[in-house]
């Protein structure tokens, strides 16, 4: 079917209502320019057509365009359209409100780790839960606070708040205790002076909503040891938060 014949059949599904069953093949700047904050997520699709992959949490929802090299992703909220980008496109007009537009709420992906999200699938290949799709929203600062939070604890020296860092009944070895594991940590963090650690290129590895394991390369120096090694650390998201689950020395500096 010729481009400007495919256009008007689009068009006219549009006016039937009938848009949001068909994917948008190709998409031009024009388009774009005529998306408007506010708009509804029903308007802007008669624009541009269906997303690829659209994700939705109540009102919220974020669509994907992917066309070869070009990439656009659409945001919505309450309110409708708040925001898009694109790397070959111009959104400057939806980027940058207009004097006396109020902005939606945010689509906040990092306030509610344990949400549940909808995948709308409209393509013939499944997405799973390891697709970058899903990275775009896993709540990763959360859990590179929490990493973070486990390395001042460490240097502080504090039993308890390191021990905290850690799900419960966590240890590092099936025939040794959590009471067991715990004294062994005082005894340690009581017989150092000072304790330094160092970490460096992070990397996440996305399990499911509730699990994320982060590998890194970790300098760690005592008055009475150092070594360099590269950890991984798994966190599960538990009782509101991210606490290591397991430990593991993958290689040695």
């Amino acid at each position: 079917m010729p481009r400007l014949a495919l256009q008007q059949f689009i068009a006219a599904l549009g006016l039937l209502g009938l848009a949001a069953w068909v994917l948008a093949a190709e998409l031009e700047q024009a388009q774009v320019d005529r998306l408007q904050l506010g708009m509804s997520q029903a308007e802007a699709e008669a624009i541009i057509g269906a997303p690829q992959t659209r994700l939705t949490r109540g009102e919220v929802a974020r669509w994907d365009y992917a066309f070869g090299d070009e990439e656009l992703t659409v945001w919505f909220g309450k309110q409708g359209l708040r925001n898009a980008y694109g790397d070959a496109f111009s959104t400057s007009h939806l980027v940058n409100p207009p004097k006396g537009y109020v902005a939606p709420e945010v689509f906040d992906v990092e306030a509610d780790p344990n949400r549940h999200v909808q995948i709308e699938e409209l393509e013939a290949t499944a997405v799973s839960e390891h697709d970058s799709i899903f990275m775009s929203i896993l709540p990763e600062q959360d859990v590179r606070n929490a990493l973070e939070a486990w390395r001042l604890a460490r240097e502080s020296r504090k039993p308890r708040r390191f021990i905290a860092s850690y799900a419960p009944n966590y240890s590092p070895k099936p025939r040794l205790s959590h009471k067991q594991w715990q004294e062994q940590v005082a005894k340690t963090m009581s017989r150092a002076k000072f304790i330094k650690v160092a970490i460096a290129d992070v990397q996440s590895e996305f399990i499911n909503s509730k699990k994320v394991r982060l590998s890194f390369v970790q300098s760690y120096r005592s008055n009475r040891y150092h070594d360099k090694v590269k950890k991984q650390l798994q966190f599960e998201f538990i009782d509101g938060q991210w606490l290591i689950s397991q430990e593991k020395t993958l290689a040695k500096y």
